[in-house]
């Protein structure tokens, strides 16, 4: 999600992160699309201690792929899922954030 570069903010990105297993809805302001990333790593480390379960499952939306990601998927047991636009399992997020 973009709010533009002209928000009065030192934001220029926000990463909302819906989780599929408890519904939660966290959403993150980012400085630029490259601290992604470490959020989400940072999520996914918060959501296996308070689940006390693994994450299976990472579905994005990605425009660019990251082969650290990936092998970072990989090495953990996670399996990654790059949505398309418009695919219907974005709709529970685009719900929730309109």
């Amino acid at each position: 999600m973009d709010p533009g570069k002209h928000n009065r903010t030192r934001f220029t990105q926000i990463l909302v992160v819906v989780d599929g297993f408890s519904r939660l809805i966290r959403t993150y302001p980012l400085k630029d699309k490259k601290a992604t990333n470490g959020k989400l790593l940072q999520y996914i480390a918060w959501a296996e201690r308070q689940m006390e379960r693994k994450v299976k499952c990472v579905c994005l939306m990605v425009e660019e792929s990251s082969g650290e990601m990936e092998a970072w998927y990989n090495l953990h047991g996670v399996e990654f899922v790059d949505l398309s636009k418009g695919a219907s399992s974005l709709n529970l997020a685009e719900r929730a954030i309109q």
